[in-house]
């Protein structure tokens, strides 16, 4: 089993030398009646290109060249929670794990706890709550965050509680979790596109966010290939298909993070697995 840290190294180092630039966060991009794009960095630098791809994620700044379309709160928000391989802490709970991984839900809040390869646990605490009450905390203090996490689930069992009491992170990183409009796509402008999360940010109750950025990347490739004397053709080949094929996705993932967390969970969340694995299916 290998952990997507260690696949993202393998893709990394399978690249030439030079092919990534580190440390260039785009800070603007502005767009020429030549359909050239300019690319400003925070480290000062920029450039010019006759092709653009928006590959910079949830708040990307390609995006807003080609659609309206902004990430909305879900009202769900994660909680990181961590414990090293060689705790006392990770042996005693990755009991409550197994090999895989833990989800434990009710209306409104939930724990989920994955194993590592290296048998280290990392996972997330949710809660449904308002974007305001996320802001309002100061996660900083990891302490007090904790307590203000905990008391959300007072009541639960003591090893469920455990997960996050006991959790080693330093500063907790609070993650709102963001979506664009299912179904949302633009026209066709010349010379620029968009992958990954910065065309279909959604929750991860799909499980298949990254896969399908890895398919964008592979697909708008494949069409450059096939269409090597036509950019503009190749990128609304691979747009179409790429709607396509992400709509349904979008669809389920927003329907499940509504299962694991809502009034009926989680006996909705048996209910859909139950599906999945069913010998019908």
């Amino acid at each position: 089993m290998r952990d997507r840290g260690e696949l993202r190294d393998m893709l990394i180092n399978s690249l030439p030398e030079n092919a990534i630039q580190w440390d260039h966060k785009a800070t603007s991009i502005d767009a020429f009646e030549t359909n050239q794009y300019e690319v400003k960095f925070a480290n000062g630098r920029a450039f010019r290109a006759d092709v653009l791809i928006g590959a910079d994620g949830a708040w990307s700044k390609v995006r807003p060249l080609m659609t309206t379309a902004k990430p909305e709160y879900s009202d769900t928000c994660f909680n990181e929670i961590a414990y090293p391989a060689d705790g006392r802490e990770a042996e005693r709970l990755a009991v409550a794990i197994g090999t895989g991984t833990l989800v434990t839900t009710a209306p409104g809040k939930g724990i989920i706890a994955h194993r590592n390869a290296d048998s280290s646990i990392s996972g997330y605490v949710a809660l449904n709550k308002p974007e305001s009450w996320i802001r309002s905390i100061d996660f900083s203090h990891a302490q007090n965050s904790r307590e203000l996490v905990y008391a959300q689930f007072k009541g639960r069992s003591e090893q469920l509680v455990d997960f996050i009491t006991m959790s080693t992170l330093a500063k907790p990183t609070i993650r709102p979790i963001f979506a664009l409009p299912v179904g949302h796509d633009w026209s066709r402008k010349v010379g620029i596109t968009l992958i990954g999360d910065a065309t279909h940010l959604m929750s991860p109750f799909a499980g298949e966010g990254a896969n399908l950025a890895m398919y964008d990347g592979a697909d708008l490739a494949g069409a450059i290939i096939a269409n090597p004397n036509d950019l503009e053709q190749a990128i609304l080949t691979y747009e179409l298909a790429l709607f396509e094929r992400t709509l349904d996705v979008a669809r389920m993932s927003a329907e499940n993070l509504r299962l694991f967390f809502g009034e009926t969970a989680p006996h909705s969340v048996v209910d859909l697995f139950s599906g999945l694995f069913s010998p019908e299916t």
